[in-house]
């Protein structure tokens, strides 16, 4: 009885030691897959960031650059407003002079 208790003993202690192996190994199969979840998800999470402040620095270039459109636009129309008054006096003066020159001729050959 003996013999044959030990060697069940022996069959026991085995089965439970490879129970136990198999439930280890599935346990650390579960523990790489929750750990390779909660990877993909941080790296979904920080790509999304990422992304999001991309998006607004982008955003705050284009606003950027349409104020700076704006500006360059405004002074642009107000140097062409300037030049074209000062042109438009210039011919004023131009058209002034060329009338009293030809008063002065007029009056030079009538005499």
């Amino acid at each position: 009885v003996s013999t044959q208790s030990t060697g069940t003993m022996r069959d026991i202690k085995l089965r439970i030691e490879v129970e136990k192996e198999q439930w280890l190994e599935t346990q650390k199969q579960k523990q790489s897959a929750e750990l390779l979840a909660r990877e993909r998800d941080i790296r979904a999470a920080l790509r999304q960031e990422r992304n999001k402040e991309i998006e607004m620095v982008i955003s705050k270039l284009e606003e950027q650059a349409a104020i700076q459109k704006e500006e360059t636009e405004s002074t642009v129309d107000c140097r062409m407003r300037r030049l074209k008054d000062k042109y438009e006096s210039q011919i004023s003066d131009l058209e002034h002079i060329t009338s009293t020159t030809q008063s002065k001729l007029n009056v030079m050959k009538e005499r």
